[in-house]
Order: structure tokens, then sequence, then C-alpha cells
């Protein structure tokens, strides 16, 4: 408990140790957080207080902003930090990289690791601890070599060593918050991934801030290859906190920059869009600012009004290409024009959604075929279409010859010129083909035309009957009744059952038929109305 309370005095106020047995049969103590439970139980109690302080953030939280504000040095005393300390104080002495062989061969080491029940140190192990340690290949050196990173190195009194420290411990923070954040986005935490991307945006601006004051220091870059000497000049020599890093103002486009970014529907599509955190930076430490852009995500960048491409009129000449004006939603979302046209808008697009287009339903029409296929037209072009119909119908409205009652009386006495026409084919065996004009020839016709379909009918109303299930397949019935194909002449089985399905659609008062299957398992099966 003493050396609890010296790595952090308050650990008893929010905290508990857990001892148990490991699977070496050793006995192991751990720090956990308070559970829920006893803390709801404190709480009846009145010994505890749950008025959220301004740092809402826990110690045991992935995005505790007491990270920055308590960062124990590496020497010190933490739990389950022994071979840490003991392998960076072994580097230190060396005063250079060591390979895993000479840090395995230390006695130190060796007992550090033995206690800890570890042959040695490995690559699996270091790369467990990689806040801590990196692996470099010196050079003319094959082997690879750990050296400390700078944000644990010991301090020399030298702005440029603090700086070059203070920096590395805030980029490796950040790739640390990186891979949190891939992590919670693949496991589907979008509030939490949210609450992770505010925190690296605010760790990135600090990072900036420490570059831009290493290149005013230097005059050069930020150098990546930790661990050179730098130009040697106390922090003791600062003129009035010329080296004070206060927070950096943001920018009225840089805050709707960011409040558009955290509310983007293609990064975070589970995020409730009325509920929003605040965006306000208040309740950020003094060192830290709020980052208006994303990290590594360059479809969510804000893009300039002048760059950006009017998508429903890409849309339009895309379709004006088309005949009839018309185009299946799939050949929209496949054409590379049209995707390269959604990448480039304020808010990417990955595809044009059916919701997208009625918000746009006075330019786009959208169409449904009767096997659920979505299609897209133009209104002014169904329009179009529309007017030249009704033209059409006026037009032959106009043409077409007056009827008796409005004709005049030498007109009404006028006959048919011709009661019957006969043509006669070539060949003396072919019967001629007769057309009848005269109505009352086309009346008998009609008379014998429907006695036959309705003898028809009752063939095949007699066939579906005799069915145990009141209902029969296509090719049940032309094999029941044969004489049908032989009647309407055709030969092929092919014909014969379009013909069949063509005359029990036309008589939809009698017959019901319903299609079943896909592909060569397809079929046709009718039953009768009752």
């Amino acid at each position: 408990v003493a050396e609890d309370r010296t790595w952090c005095p308050r650990l008893f106020l929010h905290s508990f140790r857990v001892s148990f047995v490991n699977t070496d049969e050793k006995e192991e103590t751990v720090i956990c957080p308070i559970p829920i439970d006893l803390k709801a139980a404190l709480m009846s109690l009145g010994v505890a207080d749950d008025t959220p302080s301004p740092l809402s953030d826990s110690i045991f939280g992935v995005t505790s902003w007491r990270r920055e504000l308590f960062r124990p040095p590496l020497m010190q005393w933490r739990p389950g930090s022994r071979i840490e300390r003991v392998l960076a104080r072994v580097i230190h002495e060396a005063g250079r990289p060591l390979t895993l062989d000479e840090l395995n061969k230390n006695d130190e080491i060796k007992q550090a690791t033995s206690i800890e029940g570890m042959s040695g140190v490995t690559k699996a192990w270091l790369s467990k601890n990689w806040s801590v340690f990196e692996v470099v290949v010196p050079e003319g050196n094959i082997e690879l070599c750990v050296r400390v990173r700078p944000a644990h190195a010991v301090d020399d009194g030298t702005v440029g060593g603090q700086l070059d420290r203070r920096i590395e411990a805030v980029r490796s923070e950040l790739e640390h918050l990186q891979r949190q954040k891939q992590r919670a986005v693949a496991e589907e935490e979008y509030h939490q991934a949210a609450s992770i991307k505010k925190r690296a945006e605010v760790v990135s601006a600090e990072l900036e801030m420490l570059e831009g004051q290493h290149r005013l220091l230097f005059g050069d870059g930020v150098d990546e290859t930790i661990g050179e000497e730098r130009h040697a000049r106390s922090v003791d020599d600062d003129d009035d906190g010329f080296w004070d890093f206060s927070e950096p103002r943001i920018s009225a486009v840089q805050h709707e920059v960011f409040t558009e970014d955290v509310q983007d529907e293609a990064m975070f599509p589970s995020l409730p869009m009325g509920r929003s955190a605040p965006t306000s930076s208040a309740a950020l430490p003094r060192g830290s600012s709020a980052r208006a852009r994303s990290l590594g995500v360059p479809a969510t960048s804000a893009i300039p009004e002048e760059e950006i491409i009017d998508l429903s009129s890409a849309i339009v000449e895309f379709l004006r290409k088309r005949e009839n004006c018309v185009a299946s939603l799939t050949d929209i979302n496949n054409d590379r024009d049209l995707r390269w046209a959604m990448q480039q808008q304020r808010r990417p697009m990955m595809s044009i959604k059916k919701t997208w287009l009625e918000e746009r339903e006075e330019v786009f029409s959208l169409l449904r075929t009767a096997e659920g296929d979505l299609y897209v037209a133009l209104v002014e072009a169904i329009e179009e279409m529309n007017r030249k119909r009704k033209e059409a119908e006026a037009t032959k409205t106009s043409t077409a010859p007056k009827s008796k009652a409005s004709a005049k009386p030498e007109e009404r006495a006028q006959g048919p010129a011709y009661r019957m026409v006969i043509q006669k084919t070539r060949g003396d065996e072919a019967p001629p083909l007769v057309y009848h004009y005269s109505a009352a020839a086309r009346k008998e016709d009609d008379k014998a035309r429907g006695s036959g379909v309705a003898a028809w009918r009752e063939r095949f109303l007699e066939v579906i009957g005799q069915s145990p299930q009141k209902l029969c397949s296509v090719d049940h019935l032309l094999t029941a009744v044969p004489q049908f194909g032989v009647a309407m002449g055709s030969k092929g089985l092919h014909e014969q059952k379009a013909l069949l399905l063509l005359f029990l659609e036309a008589s939809k008062d009698v017959f019901c038929v319903e299609k079943r299957g896909f592909g060569s398992s397809k079929e046709h099966m009718v039953w009768a109305k009752s």
C-alpha cells in the first residue's frame, strides 16, 4: 500500500486490489477500478459523490485526460513494471542500443525475467511494450537493437532534449489512440471510437504545436531518428516564458469542420445525429487544443466549394446518353465517372441510395419492375414522352372517319365497297385466305370463336378438378389435353406451352397462373378461381 501511494496518492479512492493465483500457481495482485454495483452501494450510503468533474474521463478509461496530466517516470515504481525498469536502467548505463543477446546475458535482466516467469526478453514482449522501447538497426550493424524511447529517457536538462522527449511522448500517445480507434471501429463501438477520435485530434494538435516549436528552435524539421545530439541550450535561458506551450485558439471555420467530421454518417453510421456530443473545447486541459481535420481519413476532409462537383448534374448527363433517358440503379453506381463524382462531395458517398433520389423527385423518377429491379429516369424525359403521345392521339382522332350519326345523308347511304376479300396463295393445294368485311359475317365468326374458347376452358377446368390439390402445371395440362396444340397449329412443345400460357392469362376471370422456381426448375402452376 505504501508503494501504491507513492505511485498515486489517491489511487485507493477509485480502485481496489485483487489477488489471484495465475497459471504458474503463483499469487498475483492487480489494481482494478471499482465495480458499478459497489459504487452504487457506496452512493446509497452517502459516502461517495458521483458529481462529474470538469475532466469527466476516469484514470482507467481509454480516453483518459489524466494520461496527459500525470505521466510517471519510467524509473519510478509502477505496478507490473519490474522488467521495464531494469531493462531501461541497463540500456541507460550502456549509453547505446543493445541487442537481444546482450540484454538476455545481463545478470540483472536474467533475475528480473526469472521472477516474472519469463525465459528472457523476446520480440513479442517488446511488441507489447512498444510505448517504452523501440527496435532499431544502427549503422554498420545487421542485428536488431533495443533502446528506450526519448519520452522515458533520463533528462539531460537541455531544451532540445526535453522537446525531443515530449514530441516522442505525444507521438507515441497518438499512435496508441489510433490503434484503439481502429479496434473500436472494427468492434462497431462507434460511441467509443468517436470519443477516441476527439482525443486523437487534441493530441495531434499538440504534436503540431511541439513540432513548430522545434522548427523555430533548430530551424529544421523534427528528427525522427531519436537519440542524436542537439544544440545544448538550458531551460534557464528562456526569455519570459518563450517556451510557453499555451493552448492555441480555434477558429470558427475549424470548429464547424470539426463538428461536421464528428457527425459524419459514413464514418459513424450508428452514431445518433440528434444527440451528438458537444464540440466545445472548454473542458480540455491546458496545453492541448482541438484539431479541425481528420487523421488519416482524407475522405472526410473539407473540400473547397469550387471543387465540389454537382452530383445531380452528373447523373442527368449520364441518363441523357442512355436510350429514353433511363438506366438501372446498379449501372449508375458502377459507372467510374459517377463514383469519382460521389467521392468529391463534401460528404463522400459510396453509392446512390433510394432516399437520395426521392429527395430530388423533381429531377429524377424512380421506377420499379415486376422483378423488383430499380431504374432511374429523368422527369423531363417522361413528360416529353407523355406530351408526344397526347399529340399523336389528338392527331389520330382528328384524322379518324366520322361516325354515322355525324356523317352527311349522302354518306350514310353508302355501303361497303366489298364484303369479302379472297387471297390466293402460291400452289394449287394451298387453300385461299378469306377476309370478311361484312358486319354479319364478323358476328358469326365471333360467335363461333366464343363457343370454341368456352369449350377449351371447360376441358382445362375438368383436368384441374381431377387433381387432388385442385391445381396443376402447364405441362400437365398440355399432356392431358393434347388436342389444344394441334388445334393451334403449333408443333414444338415450347411453342405449345407459350400459346397455352397466353390463353390462360387472357382468361384471368377463370384461371390463376403463378410462376414458381428459377432457372431450370421454373414452372407455371394453374388453378381455377372459385
